[in-house]
């Protein structure tokens, strides 16, 4: 039972003939730690304690029920240092006496565990028993003794714990006073030998205080809408007295909670409601009396609607409008018969969100997944036949060109590929941008199949053609859905063709985002039945181009200074025909393989592992030279090349789905007048399990970067060499509300790390520990001073720090009150660490402005 009291000067000097009521067993605990060397008034705090301890003891009555335990008085740094030195029993004060003034002083001050020790002692969940906390200093072995207090008030049949604080400072005290004050017992501040004698008589001689009376129970009112739709968020009013710990549950017929909100500022709180329809009672549960408040509630059906066509193609990208709860993690989802997942939109990505469907015809639903996970609202969708067609000639000769005209979907990663037909090997490929599509056939004679495949993984469509030795008649494209043959080819000579017979071309550099002005040409490839004469440019322009030709083939030559682009384009009739003519490095002045101009620069191509498909290349300055990263922007097949600073550089790949890091390497480079091939790798370490040491839950010991993902919050990372990681956490609000990205603390293996850390989404961080800056998942922050190493650890951090998907909640999920991710700071930084009441965040009151 909570017991409230007070107390003045003078209750602290009591006489013992007040005392002589039966007072109940007690245990002195007697601080034997180093500090008790310290002095007042110019003598040790021990030597007053012994004299202090025999005088008053030698006061009380002989029947009195006394004990001794004592820590920190028998070896250093040893927090299991607690010894019951005397039993409580009848006329033991003298040897009390006797066995403070043998006493040592020397260890650390595991003052809650010997409060609990000797609690044990007195059998105090059996009978009447105290506690005489005598302390000059704070808890050093990671204990709470304000939870120790709650704890043995909960379970004793009647017990009070005193503390008397000797020689500690207000602030200091008020750390100590829970314990007392969470079993009605005192806390009394001694600061010389006169105020510890008068605490000694007030708590050792005098009887345990009389119990208060039973504080009249809280009362609460609701107020909240009758009705509300399923799913909805709901306001609830309510007026209580707000104690810590109070909630507004919603109870479902059975009477288990089904939601909740945290009693805090807020008035009216917000309560999302379930999808299942009744009814239900919103109830105010005080944390003190339990439930004190009910209202009935009735849960409609929500207004959940999907606008989708009720058949489209297979393979095509719809449009879906949707009407929901839009609560986070919602989704649109595309389930086949089995109701299994094919294809998903996440509702945050807008209204109409955009669904590329599958290439598989039939019959497909429709769901909205409430958080991910519950189907709210389901409609039928039929995937009609879609028309894919490959169109090329039967027969070609080695090392000619060949023209493909397409139908498909033209999905992003669609491609058009060239296979060998009796082992499946890729010859080459082509991504289905342009219509035509020109290839050039294999060396080596033999049966081919060009191939659709859709998104990069199905192949949808198949065209078989012939590659033979001898010469065979070209012939210009057809439609797609024809066969292209010798007898289809069309008849025209230069003296035959009329101006109605040219076709608009669009002509455009490759040039990313550079800004070159090209001047274009274009001259007929020998051997047609065209015009001779060549079409030029006059003035160069950075803007795509327009023009007319005639059906055929064309050289294309761009002309920008240094930089030329060429390609030998195919424009048919009938057809849109727009081209991205590539960047030559052959027809380039300096050549492909000439030295370049000596700017200082370092030209990288990079190439990852064959069987790697397309992949997107970054490159990130990690070892502090002024220069941004760079990357390939769409994933691209074969070589990729990139000029950059000299310096330390990260380079990593991904496949073209966007998943993990597939190619790494952590590489010096330095000026180089030639360009430096580089077949990146696969990462060739991953992140061991730490085992707990020092608080890491993860760590890499290779020598370079170790490969590391959490499965329960999807934070994937490379973690640099010689550093480990706690556990990645996702913390809450006191309402419950998960944050967007996980965090976690990242220090050094090495022993001598002082104060070093990188802190990821730290919910407090005091701007003197040193700077933070923004990445992909929210905030990165690192002390300082930070030598060059260790920042090369934090620009690695920052560099590849991402979350493959949106945090689980499931149960398993490490979701964490925030204030509990400090102690991990704590620790690291070489504070003491101090266990706090639940509910209450030492930063708000040391650090508010934080």
């Amino acid at each position: 039972m909570r017991r409230s009291f007070t107390y003045a000067a003078a209750a602290m000097l009591l006489s013992v003939g007040l005392a002589q009521a039966e007072a109940p067993r007690t245990i002195i605990v007697m601080d034997g730690s180093g500090s008790m060397w310290g002095q007042i008034d110019g003598r040790t705090k021990l030597d007053i304690a012994r004299e202090t301890v025999a005088k008053v003891l030698g006061t009380l009555p002989a029947d009195q029920e006394l004990g001794l335990m004592a820590y920190g008085h028998r070896s250093k740094g040893d927090c299991r240092d607690i010894e019951l030195m005397v039993a409580p029993a009848k006329g033991t004060a003298k040897t009390i006496g006797e066995r403070v003034a043998a006493m040592r002083f020397l260890g650390k001050t595991p003052l809650s565990e010997a409060v609990r020790q000797a609690a044990e002692a007195l059998r105090y969940g059996e009978e009447a028993a105290t506690v005489v906390l005598i302390t000059d200093g704070l808890e050093t072995c990671k204990a709470d003794p304000c939870a120790l207090g709650r704890e043995l008030e909960a379970a004793g049949l009647n017990f009070t714990a005193h503390v008397i604080g000797f020689g500690l400072t207000k602030a200091e005290g008020a750390q100590v006073a829970c314990l007392a004050e969470n079993t009605g017992g005192r806390y009394i501040e001694a600061s010389n030998a006169n105020a510890l004698r008068d605490a000694l008589a007030a708590t050792v001689a005098a009887p345990a205080p009389p119990p208060a009376p039973e504080p009249a129970a809280p009362t609460a009112t609701l107020s909240a809408a009758d009705s509300a739709p399923a799913g909805s968020v709901l306001a609830v009013g309510f007026t209580a007295p707000k104690g810590e710990f109070d909630y507004i549950h919603l109870l479902n017929a059975k009477g288990e909670r089904v939601a909740e909100a945290a009693v805090g500022n807020a008035n009216p709180l917000s309560l999302r409601l379930p999808f299942e329809l009744g009814q239900y009672v919103l109830a105010y549960s005080s944390h003190s009396a339990g439930i004190i408040a009910r209202r009935p509630l009735t849960v409609t059906k929500a207004a959940v609607m999907l606008n989708a066509p009720d058949s489209a193609p297979a393979g095509s990208l719809i449009e879906i409008g949707w009407t929901g709860p839009a609560a986070e993690h919602d989704f649109i989802k595309l389930l086949d018969t089995k109701g299994e997942r094919v294809a998903e939109a996440a509702i945050s990505d807008g209204n109409p969100v955009r669904l590329r469907l599958p290439f598989t015809p039939g019959g497909f639903t429709l769901v909205y997944a409430f958080k991910n996970a519950e189907a709210i609202f389901s409609r039928p969708i039929s995937l009609t036949e879609a028309k894919v067609a490959l169109t090329a000639p039967d027969r070609a000769q080695v090392g000619s060109e060949v023209v493909v005209a397409w139908e498909g979907p033209a999905a992003t990663y669609d491609n058009i590929q060239l296979v060998r037909a009796s082992d499946g090997e890729r010859i080459t490929y082509e991504y289905v941008k342009d219509q035509p599509l020109t290839f050039r056939m294999p060396n080596e004679p033999g049966r081919y199949e060009f191939r659709y495949v859709f998104e990069d993984a199905e192949v949808i469509a198949r065209r078989p053609i012939d590659v033979v030795l001898e010469k065979v008649e070209a012939v210009p494209a057809a439609q797609p859905g024809q066969t292209q043959t010798a007898s289809t080819a069309a008849s025209q000579d230069g003296a035959s063709l009329t101006l109605g017979d040219l076709v608009p071309v669009t002509l455009q550099a490759d040039m990313g985002t550079m800004g070159f002005n090209v001047v274009w040409s274009a001259t007929p490839v020998p051997g047609q039945k065209l015009p001779s004469e060549a079409w030029a440019m006059n003035e160069g322009t950075a803007d795509p181009v327009e023009a007319e030709f005639f059906p055929g083939r064309y050289d294309v030559i761009g002309e920008a200074g240094d930089n030329v682009f060429a390609r030998r384009i195919t424009v048919v009739a009938g057809r849109p025909n727009r081209f991205v003519i590539p960047h030559s490095r052959e027809r380039s002045p300096a050549g492909e393989d000439a030295p370049r101009a000596d700017d200082g620069l370092v030209t990288l191509r990079l190439t990852g592992m064959p069987e790697s498909g397309a992949v997107r290349w970054f490159a990130f300055p990690v070892g502090g030279q002024d220069a941004l990263a760079v990357a390939s922007g769409d994933a691209v097949r074969g070589p990729w090349e990139t000029r950059i600073e000299p310096g330390l550089w990260l380079l990593t790949g991904k496949p073209a789905d966007g998943g993990a890091i597939a190619h790494m390497a952590l590489e010096p480079f330095s000026p180089s007048p030639s360009p430096l091939d580089l077949a990146v790798p696969k990462p060739a370490h991953a992140a061991r399990k730490a085992g707990g040491a020092d608080g890491l839950d993860s760590a890499c010991d290779a020598p370079k970067p170790c490969l590391h993902r959490d499965a329960t919050t999807g934070l994937s990372l490379l973690l640099p060499s010689g550093w480990g990681m706690e556990a990645a956490l996702v913390m809450e609000t006191a309402a419950g509300v998960a944050a967007r990205y996980p965090s976690t603390v990242f220090l050094p293996l090495r022993p001598d790390r002082n104060e070093t850390m990188i802190a990821l989404n730290a919910r407090q961080w005091d701007a003197k520990l040193g700077p933070c800056e923004d990445i992909a998942i929210g905030r990165l922050c690192r002390t300082e001073p930070m030598s060059e190493a260790d920042q090369q650890a934090y620009r690695i951090l920052a560099a590849t720090l991402a979350v493959a998907g949106p945090p689980s909640r499931a149960s398993d999920t490490r979701a964490v009150p925030a204030g509990a991710a400090l102690a991990g700071m704590v620790k690291a930084i070489g504070g003491i660490e101090v266990t706090v009441p639940d509910g209450l965040d030492p930063l708000e009151i040391l650090a508010p402005q934080l």
